[in-house]
């Protein structure tokens, strides 16, 4: 069976760990094109990065591409309503030449009625990955009584988490996967996007994020849902990605505070803990310090950093009241590990770079080593 040519729309360099690890994409799909808004400066732009062994031309329109795609996938992006309604406008005509439209963007009810009332009117199936699956869709075990107990899970557990959104987990969590697959490991794994189905692994579960189920409960449930796909997968291990920030910045810019890492961690021990963090050119105290919270707060100190280019702009986040955030160079996140971090006592790495995939592997391993952690055979 012929793979579904799939245009991607709006394409953002966001979208960018897809094409990196092309080789994890569900083989039913095939990435044919890349279409970018005028405005986004993308277009005209050639992707092509090194680890897929392919490229794309990024188009401004679709009409030059509409012939050799099948499908339209809508990744996750956050605009204003008009710009969002925009981006509809463009989509809607070409609705009758394709077969099926897979939405992982959360849109405004009424772009997304008009979405799918275009799909239904033309026969093409509308597949909104953003709608959030309800509790009982997870067959839970939800007699939890009173003071319910959490379950073993048997399977060693990696967990990625974030200093703070945009530091490139997704990127590890893909990096890690391919690397263990690689290696003849079988995985559970479950990430912080709403679309890990793409790539043959779970999404973060929608009722973690539900406000009306009660903290405590979320725990448990947590813990039963993993537990569940242990039970059924008969992993060697398993990869939870954590969305969301580890904690506050300070008391102006509070994300949340990191009360989802907390009930995370709480349900789930974690083995190995890679930790994502901003660039920074040589602070091996604030490594060794974020290490020592996640010891007393989540019960485990980190095992290995990943540098990504994220650089928090203070004096401008104090200005404008909201958080302020540039991206450098990722030859810079290089300089700064092998100019600053050389004696960090706690390894530190950059996941972009494919020739630390294999020290991150040891690091695992080695970490691991005690653990029911063996090669399939």
């Amino acid at each position: 069976m012929q793979p579904i040519r799939t245009g991607i729309y709006p394409y953002s360099t966001e979208f960018d760990p897809f094409l990196r690890h092309i080789p994890l994409l569900d083989p039913a799909f095939q990435i044919t094109a890349l279409v970018s808004p005028t405005g986004w400066g993308l277009s005209g732009k050639t992707v092509a990065p090194e680890a897929s062994g392919k490229s794309w031309l990024v188009h401004a329109e679709f009409e030059p591409v509409l012939h050799g795609i099948d499908a339209l996938f809508i990744p996750a992006f956050q605009v204003a309503e008009k710009v969002e309604s925009a981006i509809i406008k463009e989509i809607e005509p070409i609705v009758p030449r394709l077969q099926k439209i897979i939405c992982a963007a959360r849109l405004t009810e009424g772009n997304a009625n008009r979405l799918q009332a275009a799909c239904e009117q033309s026969g093409c199936i509308f597949e909104d990955l953003s709608v959030k699956k309800k509790l009982e869709d997870y067959v839970l075990d939800r007699h939890i009584g009173q003071d319910p107990p959490l379950k073993p899970i048997d399977a060693p557990i990696i967990a990625i988490a974030g200093l703070w959104e945009e530091t490139d987990k997704f990127e590890a969590s893909l990096s890690l996967r391919e690397k263990l697959i690689e290696n003849n490991y079988r995985i559970t794994q479950i990430g912080s996007r709403n679309c890990c189905e793409l790539f043959g692994f779970h999404s973060f579960p929608s009722f973690m994020l539900d406000p009306g189920i009660d903290a405590a409960d979320k725990i448990v449930y947590f813990n039963r849902w993993v537990r569940q796909l242990a039970d059924a997968e008969k992993p060697d291990v398993i990869i939870v990605t954590v969305p969301g920030a580890i904690q506050n910045l300070n008391e102006k810019f509070t994300k949340g505070f990191g009360i989802l890492p907390y009930l995370v961690f709480q349900a789930v021990m974690a083995d190995f803990l890679l930790f994502c963090t901003m660039y920074d050119t040589g602070s091996v105290q604030f490594l060794q310090e974020m290490s020592a919270m996640c010891k007393y707060k989540f019960g485990c100190e980190v095992d290995c950093f990943h540098m990504s280019n994220l650089l928090f702009d203070l004096s401008a986040s104090d200005e404008r009241g909201k958080v302020i955030v540039n991206r450098v160079y990722r030859e810079s996140v290089s300089q700064a590990l092998e100019k600053g971090f050389k004696d960090s006592p706690i390894p530190i790495l950059n996941v972009l770079d494919r020739q630390s995939w294999d020290g991150l592997l040891q690091l695992v391993q080695g970490k691991l080593s005690g653990e029911d952690f063996q090669l399939v055979t």
